[in-house]
């Protein structure tokens, strides 16, 4: 029973992290992020610990990967990179840009792969 019980809690906080997850890509697509920054690491700390408690990752457990294209105004295609969290990394591409000049992740062609981790 009590390995049923931690299976329903598992899923049910998998579910809440991907809908958070989408709110908060939401928050980045409208250039929120500063506004929400301490509430956004709080979320992260929270599924963070909890995952690792709950122990999320299996060796077997699926990994979700992002490839990142990007489109100029003459029709070519460039491979920006890849990531696992396209939240960070649209960060990260933004740091040294000023305000005005921030790209979205709607700016870019993003291809979700998946990843199936084994032993």
């Amino acid at each position: 029973m009590k390995n049923r019980l931690q299976q329903f809690l598992i899923d049910d906080l998998k579910k809440a992290e991907h809908h958070v997850d989408t709110i908060i890509e939401n928050i980045y697509e409208t250039g929120q992020q500063e506004n929400f920054k301490k509430d956004i690491e709080g979320i992260e700390m929270f599924f963070s610990y909890w995952s690792h408690q709950a122990q999320f990752k299996k060796e077997t457990d699926k990994q979700k990967t992002f490839v990142i294209y990007w489109h100029d105004n003459y029709g070519r295609k460039d491979l920006i990179g890849t990531t696992n969290n396209l939240n960070t990394w649209l960060v990260e591409h933004n740091k040294e840009r000023e305000e005005e000049y921030k790209e979205k992740l709607s700016d870019f062609e993003i291809i979700e792969t998946t990843n199936f981790k084994t032993k």
